[in-house]
């Protein structure tokens, strides 16, 4: 971690956020490939696996910066300013999401005509219902599927997220034992979701009841705290200066074994019921540990390039899916005949190269603003 004036930093994390992003980049272009009858890569079994995981380090990333800030805060002045960190993250997530919905609802369906995109096909309560539960941030099950394109279906991640940060900085604020209540969240978390399936799975012969816990248990997956949770408690060890438990994790032979572990593990497609994200995720947080406050870190993702693309990641995550459709309907109809890898070498640099483009001018032009007002509310200084 650096600390440049009043302002904070952490070295990799932002490459560790464009990482996460490009990941499922990746997976969205393969499975929207698939929808197109275009040709899947090789490796699609394997992405599919590695897809929960990369969304699971997206809420692990936020659960660990959010989690320091606050703390920070609360170590720092005696309490927690709610009603400064809520306007912080509504001018950080809201204008963008707010934005995307807006595409979505009301200039896709248009476009998606010329794309045989089905989209614009739906109409009435489902219509509504899919855009009031946007609005006020529903969870995805309460929405209604048929209606949710891909253009808009990534923002479900935003909504978790605010979901989270309504509730943590009052936890935080209450809290005298933060660790406690972590480990308390992570256990509910995961005994929920074996209980929603368990009862889940006795209850076939009740349809109604049947529905409705299947969708309970989706956002007990959907709704990951306990990676959140898991992130908050690396940032207390290093806030706290745990030097006993960060100096044994800092170790250059426990960095070796992480990191290998965790490759193996993913490229194994090793799944572990109920705890799968948690499990990854306590690996992830001890690499995200050492990038961010070990100087003697094994691994280095403090570049120019990865540091610029991974203030870009809302914008690139948000984008992304609005690419891929131009991009796979234009290869669909002009290149319809290509091979596969052919088809790739089109596809992967014109999705990722637009993305970048509207990201980057989205950034400039549309966010900055906010974020400049976002500082003016800021305790705790950070380099943007």
């Amino acid at each position: 971690m650096e600390k440049e004036g009043k302002k904070i930093y952490f070295p990799g994390l932002d490459g560790m956020r464009l990482i996460s992003c490009i990941s499922i980049i990746i997976i969205h272009i393969e499975l929207e490939k698939a929808k197109f009858n275009l040709p899947a890569t090789r490796s699609m079994a394997y992405l599919s696996k590695l897809g929960p995981i990369s969304v699971s380090l997206f809420f692990l990333l936020s659960g660990f910066l959010i989690s320091y800030l606050l703390l920070l805060e609360k170590k720092t002045t005696g309490n927690i300013n709610l009603r400064s960190f809520y306007t912080r993250r509504i001018l950080k997530i809201w204008p963008l999401y707010f934005l995307i919905i807006f595409f979505g609802f009301f200039v896709w369906p248009h476009l998606s005509i010329l794309l045989k995109d089905d989209f614009g096909a739906v109409n009435g309560s489902d219509w509504w219902q899919a855009f009031i539960g946007c609005v006020f941030f529903l969870p995805g099950t309460l929405l209604a599927s048929n209606v949710i394109s891909i253009t808009i279906g990534v923002t479900w991640t935003i909504r978790v997220e605010e979901f989270f940060y309504f509730f943590w900085p009052i936890l935080l604020r209450k809290t005298d034992n933060f660790i406690k209540m972590c480990i308390w969240i992570i256990v509910c978390t995961i005994m929920l979701r074996i209980g929603t399936t368990g009862i889940h799975y006795f209850l076939k012969g009740y349809p109604t009841w049947y529905d409705f816990l299947g969708k309970l248990n989706f956002v007990f997956l959907e709704y990951r705290f306990g990676c959140m949770a898991i992130g908050g408690i690396g940032s207390w060890l290093i806030l706290n200066e745990k030097t006993k438990i960060t100096s044994f994790f800092y170790r250059k032979d426990i960095q070796l074994i992480t990191y290998f572990s965790t490759l193996i593990l993913l490229m194994l497609r090793v799944h572990i019921p109920f705890i799968y994200n948690e499990f990854y995720c306590a690996l992830l947080c001890i690499i995200i540990m050492n990038l961010a406050n070990n100087p003697a870190c094994l691994i280095n993702l403090d570049y120019k390039w990865s540091n610029y693309l991974g203030k870009r990641t809302y914008g690139l995550y948000l984008f992304h899916p609005v690419a891929i459709i131009l991009c796979i309907s234009i290869v669909k109809q002009y290149f319809g005949q290509l091979s596969g890898l052919q088809t790739d070498l089109i596809l992967y640099p014109s999705i990722i190269g637009i993305t970048i483009i509207v990201s980057v001018i989205s950034f400039r032009f549309f966010e900055k603003p906010f974020l400049k007002l976002k500082s003016a509310y800021s305790l705790i200084k950070t380099r943007e």
